[in-house]
């Protein structure tokens, strides 16, 4: 770990994503970010692990991003997350707000049962880009992140993706989510809201029966005639 920074990491991701982030790499809030995200995985268990903390770009081009699902923070539970927002990894159990997700496709009738495997790994492949607002935790500890100014750089990825001339589907699961809505702008893009999907959240309305998968098959079906495979 001692060798290990924010910067190496991203200069292993594809060009692509490199020459979106680097203005923003240059900057001081980059350099605090690197040094507090070191810090706090020098002092206390974090998630994800720390060469897993910028996956969501590893598998996908920004070309090739059609779907940005954006959510909070990590799970912060032990071998939960794995740097895909709502993801985990094969053979761990799948977290609440991953089942209500389930639950909607099913509900939309875009799959015939929950799947076995939380790992969304196989939407990412399809042009996915599963993004949390904050990319770490300290373990147990839900949103233990927040005072690390990760939202600076999330906001400025958005921001940058939102303004590629392809089109392209924001999905806004939660607060902290909408408050992305600002920076997304142009007719290229289409913006869908809903509840969290935790517990807590989708039981208070807003997240069951909004059936956003459905919308977004409709909406890739006729600009790429192509639509997401949701079952994993």
């Amino acid at each position: 770990m001692e060798h290990e920074n924010l910067y190496s990491l991203i200069k292993n991701l594809d060009s692509s994503w490199y020459n979106l982030m680097q203005d923003f790499i240059k900057s001081s809030t980059f350099n605090q970010i690197n040094n507090l995200v070191i810090e706090a995985y020098k002092a206390n268990t974090c998630y994800p692990d720390f060469n897993q903390i910028f996956r969501c770009f590893e598998i996908v081009p920004v070309s090739e991003v059609k779907v940005i699902i954006i959510g909070q923070d990590p799970y912060h539970q032990e071998g939960q997350a794995h740097g895909l927002a709502f993801s985990v990894p094969d053979n761990i159990k799948i977290p609440r707000s991953l089942d209500n997700v389930y639950k909607e496709l099913i509900l939309n009738g875009l799959i015939k049962e929950k799947p076995k495997t939380g790992n969304l790994k196989h939407w990412a492949k399809q042009g996915v880009l599963l993004l949390n607002s904050v990319l770490t935790v300290e373990a147990n500890k839900a949103n233990s992140h927040k005072h690390i100014p990760w939202s600076a750089f999330t906001d400025y990825c958005i921001e940058k993706l939102a303004a590629e001339k392809h089109f392209k589907i924001f999905a806004l699961w939660g607060a902290a989510a909408k408050k992305k809505e600002k920076l997304i702008h142009g007719d290229q893009n289409l913006i869908l809201k809903a509840n969290h999907p935790s517990p807590l959240s989708a039981n208070r309305g807003g997240w069951f029966n909004t059936e956003h998968f459905i919308k977004i098959n409709c909406a890739l079906k006729t600009n790429y005639n192509k639509e997401i495979n949701w079952h994993n």
